[in-house]
């Protein structure tokens, strides 16, 4: 075995934040692919790593491999199926080292061979154990000999016709709907294929019971989403009830409407006694009051059910949306109207009531926070804060969010560089300056010893009220990536409104300050940016995969201008709540077509008269 030694200049302390240079003893270091790696079938993969000595000749099963000054490289290379090996060698004068990494590439997707008859057990599905109901769809398929003939039998029904709908690699699938009359306990499936029979390790059961109650328990809101392992709706509060009505693995299926339902994890419920009744809740009284940083809506409720909540395109408006609930509103109590003008609700379908909030005109929303107050729902709403003529950074409290943690240390770089030692050095230097600037900085750790969970982060935010978030990451390559297909360089990552202009702010200031190619400003559905509380974006400032950009993240003047950058962009976006901000235009331009008499409506302005499309031409005519 080869024993690597690093050598570390730590960052205790606030003040001095540095990352070192990370130097191998070894005379051949490879950090990706890791060894015995499994990868699906390609024709090349990228390797990372470095080596002790830069001038010699290094070479990766027999192609040269071009080293940066500091050791690191980076190389794109063939590779085939099986048990794969990169055999890397260097020369240094007239010594030689050598060193092995085998992976594993996976085959290509090809046919079974049609004799003997044969079923692939590994692609056979259900491959998790389900418990379905009246008019769901089982779905039954299996990979084997292609030009069979394929059937499925539930315990108690006929053979069921499979169809191969894939004849170039043998793939067969069934579907049954569960009827009204069938009752099955926990069962495998009889696979046939021409003669060859197997069975499903999976079980399926089918049932007639009622739909179970459920709460949801965990410490954090709880994810729901379109389909199991994917596609992210909207969280789930703690202490919420939901109705469950199948299980398919270890997800539960809830439906929250006529027309909407989603997955959650099965380990976040605890499942109510079977005759326990339906999550069903009737609203009462709105209140509308007053807060240090903007308002308060209060919708009372008999029960916490699930709601989700959504905001307008110029977060003028917020719009509620609560599942399992009747309308039973009698009141719309104003106790204070200076930031939410009005509040509307409906019962917008059979099971979903809707609740509106309209901003004051000028007013707009910077973040809200949704939770439960005894059973009502108390949406806290944040007006932008108020920032001085002279320094909008002054009193702004800013979260800073140095990305990944010791059980999670994110991006290596071909040196060893882990990415949460550089996060955390480029954070400590923005809130240096920030705090020179009279901001209020908090960070979500302040050593790269602390676990602090991706959870965690936003609740620490909202609790110190922070007036916006930025988490701090850096990049790699994905695996199977080409490094010389196109340049890489930096991005910003926004998810809600409120943050998109923090996002182009930030954006035009890394532009400024880096030379690296700019990558944009792009949407992210990341946890710590599906936040509602306030503006938050994610920073992607290098590539760590990239030898020369390592090099840079590794020295005090890179990391300073990142922070500049970050710091900088922070203070576009506060200086539009100057008071003496240039205000936009109030109104644009624009030409619609008027419905009734056909023509042209030019809007110039909003003080200015409107004339017909004719009657200019007419204007122009006797000007002429």
């Amino acid at each position: 075995m080869i024993f690597f030694l690093f050598l570390f200049l730590s960052l205790p302390a606030f003040s001095q934040p540095s990352v070192s240079l990370r130097q191998s003893t070894a005379p051949i270091m490879i950090v990706f692919p890791h060894e015995n790696d499994s990868f699906a079938f390609t024709s090349h993969q990228f390797v990372l790593g470095s080596v002790s000595n830069p001038k010699g000749r290094f070479e990766i099963n027999g192609s040269s491999v071009s080293v940066y000054k500091t050791g690191a490289f980076i190389a794109w290379l063939p590779v085939n199926t099986g048990t794969f090996t990169f055999h890397a060698t260097l020369s240094v004068g007239n010594t030689n080292y050598s060193y092995d990494r085998n992976i594993i590439i996976e085959p290509s997707p090809a046919p079974m061979p049609k004799r003997p008859i044969a079923i692939d057990a590994a692609s056979v599905a259900p491959a998790t154990n389900e418990s379905l109901r009246s008019r769901d769809i089982l779905r039954v398929a299996f990979k084997g000999s292609p030009g069979g003939k394929a059937w499925f039998k539930i315990p108690h029904h006929s053979w069921m016709k499979m169809l191969e709908y894939d004849p170039s690699l043998g793939l067969y699938q069934g579907f049954y709907m569960v009827s009204e009359k069938d009752s099955l306990k926990p069962s495998s499936i009889e696979l046939y294929l021409s003669g060859r029979k197997i069975y499903t390790k999976a079980k399926v059961s089918f049932h007639k019971g009622i739909d179970r109650t459920a709460l949801v328990k965990s410490q954090y809101p709880v994810m729901m989403k379109s389909l199991p392992e994917a596609g992210e709706m909207f969280t789930l509060l703690p202490g919420t009830r939901v109705e469950v009505e199948k299980s398919i693995g270890s997800w539960s299926y809830i439906p929250l409407s006529e027309n909407l339902a989603g997955w959650v994890e099965t380990r976040h419920l605890n499942l109510l006694p079977v005759n326990s009744s339906l999550p069903s809740s009737e609203t009462g009284s709105v209140i509308i009051k007053s807060s240090t940083d903007g308002a308060k809506a209060l919708l009372v409720m008999s029960e916490k059910v699930p709601f989700q909540t959504e905001e307008s395109s110029d977060l003028t408006r917020l719009k509620v949306l609560v599942y399992n609930a009747h309308i039973h509103t009698n009141w719309i109590v104003y106790q204070d109207d200076s930031f939410i003008r009005q509040a509307r609700i409906r019962q917008r379908s059979k099971d979903v009531v809707e609740l509106t909030l309209h901003l004051r005109r000028g007013k707009h929303l910077w973040g809200y926070h949704a939770s439960f107050e005894g059973n009502s729902l108390l949406i806290e709403m944040r007006r932008p804060p108020r920032v001085a003529s002279s320094n909008s950074l002054k009193g702004r409290t800013i979260f800073l969010d140095p990305g990944h943690m010791p059980s999670a240390p994110g991006a290596i770089g071909g040196l060893g560089t882990q990415e949460m030692e550089v996060n955390l050095a480029i954070a400590q230097r923005a809130a240096k300056i920030l705090e020179k600037d009279g901001a209020k900085v908090i960070l979500s750790h302040q050593t790269d010893t602390e676990e602090v969970g991706l959870a965690e982060r936003p609740k620490l935010a909202w609790e110190s009220r922070a007036d916006v978030f930025v988490s701090v990451h850096n990049n790699t390559l994905s695996p199977g990536e080409n490094p010389f297909k196109s340049e890489h360089g930096f991005s910003i990552f926004y998810y809600l409104p409120q943050s998109l202009t923090l996002a182009r702010d930030v954006e035009k200031k890394y532009q400024k300050y880096l030379t690296l190619p700019n990558e944009g400003t792009r949407y992210g559905n990341y946890l710590v940016l599906r936040m509602t509380e306030m503006p938050a974006i994610l920073t992607e400032s290098a590539y760590l995969s990239d030898p020369a950009q390592e090099a840079d993240l590794l020295t005090p003047f890179f990391q300073n201008k990142i922070a500049k950058a970050i710091v900088n962009g922070l203070r576009s976006f506060f200086d539009r709540l100057r008071p003496n901000a240039p205000r936009q235009e109030s109104v644009k331009a624009a030409t619609v077509l008027h419905s009734k008499a056909k023509t042209k409506i030019v809007y110039r302005h909003k003080r200015k008269k409107r004339r017909t499309y004719h009657k200019r031409r007419k204007l122009h005519a006797r000007k002429s």
